[in-house]
């Protein structure tokens, strides 16, 4: 009993450990300013409810902001700028908080399902993942997600209908592609369903639950009869544009492939992954019955939300609600093929997350799925000081998309005043004074200004293999 007990202290200071790692790593990042979708499009609809009334009905933020999703995500992040206050450090907190809760609820149903190794391996491997540590901090719903999608999971295995409900409604009132995990439960309902003997009691009994079951999507299907009366559409129709035929879900479905399983070191994990499977399935201490059903389910998700993902619009940072699913698949597989010699799980995946960590901090790209961000938003946020130090802010200046809002929406957090720039023109044919370029958006007009006579470079920031140029007209 001693030994057990001391095994269990010491998983917990482990994963504590993995937990305080994630903090340090990310607290310089809660003072950046806002990045990406997170600058144009969820802080301003954040902070237009903050300032105006909190809810949940559609109508609670205009569409142009809320682009029509569901408002619990705005709704959390508008309460708790109510509390604290609304600057870029006290947002980014509370997307801390909520990752941090991720990793928790991850270490506490994996122990709850399989048992306290499965359970830190399984946080180690989700800590240490570089798309988890770039949105770890950011003011975007896809951690939010992750969580809810964890915790619907495991009150549906653990056949918590109370459970189940809340968080299976908040799942799907956070974004539209939660109710993919609902559809994913149901049909795994299904095949249950067909293999019931015993009319008409058992067959009764299973088909209440499986209305039980429904009730998130229902409550889903209110929200868009509300928008319909509201807007006069179901959804936001901008975004029906981003639903792909055959061929872009095939290119889409490649991509996240991989991102999830090669990119940034994730190909550490495949190989984990497939090696231990290997094992697991021909060795003679086979999976226990009790837990194929959370693997089979796990699995299931994994492979129906890449699918059901790949016809929508692609960002990588969709991967989210998937990413702790194949961090436990991992653990699991690793935990059961090397258990014979107990510490060689812990060894592996000790390796395994010293080359995530290595590999995010290495492998920098400029999007918000990886920490390249970091890179990029100090750039932007020295050229906008730049343009403030010389006074610009009635000065015609050319630049592309993320610069734009970084000079001219205060929410972005880029602004050290309330002074917006407010000639920002949008085609170098219009003879600005001012060009700003970089190589985190790529603009085809910088070819025609490069080398330009009618044009002086004035200024470069550059970190790591980014750069942003201004450019003055002579």
């Amino acid at each position: 009993m001693i030994k057990a007990m001391n095994k269990s202290i010491i998983n917990y200071l482990l994963t504590f450990g993995i937990i305080v790692v994630v903090v340090i790593i990310k607290f310089p990042h809660l003072f950046l300013p806002h990045f990406w979708d997170e600058a144009w499009s969820y802080t301003p609809a954040v902070q237009y409810m903050y300032e105006h009334s909190l809810g949940l009905s559609p109508k609670s933020i205009p569409s142009a902001l809320s682009k029509g999703h569901p408002l619990f995500f705005y709704f959390l992040f508008a309460s708790w700028m109510r509390i604290f206050g609304d600057t870029v450090f006290i947002k980014h907190l509370f997307a801390l908080i909520i990752s941090l809760g991720l990793l928790t609820s991850i270490y506490f149903i994996t122990k709850r399902l399989f048992n306290q190794a499965v359970a830190f391996l399984s946080v180690l491997f989700t800590g240490f993942q570089t798309l988890f540590l770039a949105q770890s901090s950011m003011m975007l719903p896809e951690i939010l997600l992750a969580l809810l999608t964890i915790s619907t999971l495991y009150f549906y295995l653990q056949k918590n209908k109370p459970g189940y409900l809340l968080f299976g409604i908040l799942l799907v009132l956070t974004k539209e592609t939660g109710i993919f995990l609902i559809l994913i439960i149901l049909l795994f309902e299904m095949g249950s369903f067909f293999t019931i003997r015993g009319w008409p009691k058992l067959i009764t009994r299973q088909l209440f639950e499986m209305l039980v079951l429904f009730i998130p999507l229902l409550i889903f299907g209110i929200h868009l009869i509300v928008q319909k009366l509201t807007y006069g559409w179901f959804f936001y129709p901008e975004h029906l544009g981003y639903i792909t035929g055959f061929r872009t879900g095939a290119t889409h479905l490649k991509m996240f492939s991989n991102v999830l399983f090669i990119r940034h070191g994730q190909v550490i994990l495949l190989i984990i992954f497939s090696i231990t499977l290997l094992l697991s399935v021909f060795q003679k201490d086979k999976i226990s019955i009790s837990h194929k059903k959370p693997l089979l389910l796990l699995l299931l998700f994994l492979v129906g939300y890449l699918i059901l993902s790949a016809f929508n619009f692609s960002s990588p940072r969709y991967l989210l609600s998937v990413c702790p699913v194949f961090a436990i698949l991992c653990a699991y597989f690793l935990f059961h093929a090397m258990k014979s010699v107990a510490v060689l799980p812990y060894v592996i995946g000790l390796l395994a997350g010293g080359f995530l960590l290595y590999s995010a901090a290495h492998i920098r790209e400029n999007g918000d799925y990886d920490m390249g961000y970091v890179n990029a938003v100090r750039l932007q946020k020295q050229t906008v000081e730049f343009c403030e130090q010389n006074n610009w802010y009635n000065t015609p200046i050319y630049c592309n998309f993320l610069m734009r809002i970084s000079l001219t929406d205060k929410t972005s957090g880029f602004l050290s005043g309330n002074k917006t720039f407010k000639r920002i023109v949008w085609s170098p044919e219009e003879n600005p004074d001012i060009l700003i370029f970089n190589n985190i958006e790529n603009d085809p007009r910088y070819s025609q200004v490069e080398g330009n006579e009618k044009y002086q470079l004035i200024q470069t920031f550059s970190s790591s293999w980014m750069w942003v140029q201004v450019y003055m007209r002579k």
